[in-house]
């Protein structure tokens, strides 16, 4: 299918941008990358402000709508943390102290947002699995592979909303 309507995200990341693909190229909607740099970086801690970040910072470099996302991990061993601070745990090596373990629960949080017409909408939801594998980092930066793993749906429904957002007028 040729796509008809294009859409920004906000992120600089390949495969993050493939992800949006496969969810949208069925739909006959073009992804174009638009990387907010460190947007993210200067936000407060929690997942509305981080995805709100690099959609407004995405948002002030293109005429597009602009999708954004986030995650977050939050494994039961750690007390349902480190959530919204899982990059910065990740990046200052505190999964030394306390590594999940193979085999416990664990929620992928994903916030995503959107900005269309001067408005903007986020949608946060989780996907709970099973730890299969843990790779600390060096190898991967995330934990559980890639976020194509396991159940998709609270991605995948996330961005179907967004787009039915914008589709509708932004009601």
């Amino acid at each position: 299918m040729t796509p008809t309507v294009a859409v920004a995200v906000a992120t600089g990341n390949e495969g993050k941008l493939s992800l949006f693909r496969e969810v949208l190229g069925p739909l006959g909607i073009a992804v174009v990358g638009v990387d907010p740099k460190d947007a993210e970086e200067r936000a407060a801690v929690g997942y509305d402000s981080a995805v709100l970040a690099k959609l407004r910072g995405a948002s002030q470099l293109t005429d597009l709508p602009v999708l954004a996302h986030d995650s977050g991990f939050e494994f039961e061993s750690l007390g349902w943390g480190p959530g919204p601070e899982t990059k910065r745990w990740l990046a200052g090596g505190s999964w030394r102290k306390s590594a999940p373990t193979v085999g416990e629960r664990v929620r992928v949080v994903h916030a995503l947002a959107c900005s269309a017409a001067g408005r903007e909408k986020v949608i946060i939801d989780s996907d709970e699995r099973t730890l299969s594998e843990w790779r600390a980092p060096g190898g991967a930066l995330l934990p559980l592979g890639n976020l194509t793993d396991g159940p998709r749906r609270a991605f995948s429904d996330g961005v179907l909303a967004l787009v039915q957002w914008v589709e509708s007028g932004n009601d």
